[in-house]
């Protein structure tokens, strides 16, 4: 997004869809319910941003700039007890009390892994992984290939992924974009 600062490590993800709010109002109400921590945190959401709007097309009323549509949902965020105010400005930022790994699998605190690409990682073989939960917005071409098991990712009721190995062993785990096929002609 034009309006956001991703990283490699911190991609963003807009709250719209995520948290069905498009008001302050309904942000509060969303954030709020007592699941939403734990919810964020399985996304591995570290973060909630308020940009700053250069170009008047967020903070709206009557199809107009509103400093005070900004401030509303400044407030409705420092309401939110679990929430802690890091940064004040233009850009205001809040941090969440525990994100999870980008990895995560049961049984296990925290996984070691290598970002090899944006689409390409490595998870040393020191745990016996079984579940491998994969924090990314599920797409069906995401694999996880474990020595000569290939495994499509599942979608979960979040909407991340998992992938789910026959056994246990202790290999490197590579997950990586699948891309399409090409199309060979003729």
């Amino acid at each position: 997004s034009r309006l956001a600062d991703p990283t490699s490590l911190h991609p963003t993800v807009e709250a719209t869809p995520l948290l069905k709010a498009k008001s302050a109002g309904e942000l509060k109400k969303s954030l709020s319910n007592t699941s939403a921590a734990g919810y964020l945190s399985s996304l591995s959401i570290k973060y909630i941003i308020i940009p700053s709007d250069p170009y008047s097309e967020i903070f709206l009323n009557d199809r107009k700039y509103s400093e005070k549509e900004r401030k509303n949902f400044e407030n409705a965020l420092d309401d939110i007890s679990w929430l802690t105010k890091v940064r004040n400005g233009k850009i205001t930022m809040y941090e969440l009390p525990k994100a999870k790994g980008l990895f995560q699998a049961p049984g296990f605190s925290s996984l070691t892994y290598k970002r090899l690409s944006g689409t390409h990682f490595e998870l040393n073989g020191k745990h016996e992984i079984e579940e491998l939960i994969f924090s990314q917005t599920f797409h069906p071409l995401w694999v996880a290939v474990r020595g000569e098991e290939k495994i499509s990712a599942k979608k979960m009721e979040n909407g991340t992924m998992k992938f789910i190995f026959p056994s246990k062993t202790n290999q490197t785990i590579f997950v990586s974009y699948a891309h399409a096929p090409k199309i060979e002609t003729i």
